[in-house]
């Protein structure tokens, strides 16, 4: 792998990638030594104020930008292990729809997992009763 030299000058969004990253990875990671939960999960977002434009490529091999409310990318660093991220990208305009769909995706995996929660939770009962000697 070849290090860019530019990779991590302001404005080349790196900074802000690892920012999101490092964040993503000590809420799923670290937290566990505080707090034993059964799944952690994170869902990295930085917003910018200015556009932002989407590159591709078309049939004929021209390249084609286009400006969105949002994207996404993945990211992979060392901090200090290998860890990798999809992080989320939303303009500041956007935010507010934004918002309202990741509430409505974290109510729907909370909602899909309600199962495994009252598995969990019976276990938990069912541990601490034993060692509470009920």
């Amino acid at each position: 792998m070849v290090a860019d030299p530019a990779a991590d000058r302001p404005g080349s969004g790196r900074p802000a990638a690892m920012s999101a990253a490092k964040a993503s990875d000590y809420l799923v990671c670290e937290i566990p030594a505080q707090y034993n939960p059964p799944y952690s999960l994170a869902f990295p977002v930085i917003v910018v104020d200015s556009p932002l434009l989407q590159c591709s490529l078309a049939v004929d091999g021209s390249i084609v930008l286009e400006e969105v409310p949002q994207g996404e990318f993945l990211f992979v660093a060392a901090l200090p292990r290998r860890f990798g991220a999809c992080i989320r990208i939303v303009t500041a305009n956007y935010l507010s729809e934004f918002a309202v769909e990741a509430k409505q995706i974290a109510t729907r995996i909370r909602n899909e997992l309600k199962n495994e929660e009252a598995k969990v939770k019976e276990s938990l009962r069912e541990q601490f009763s034993d060692k509470a000697g009920v």
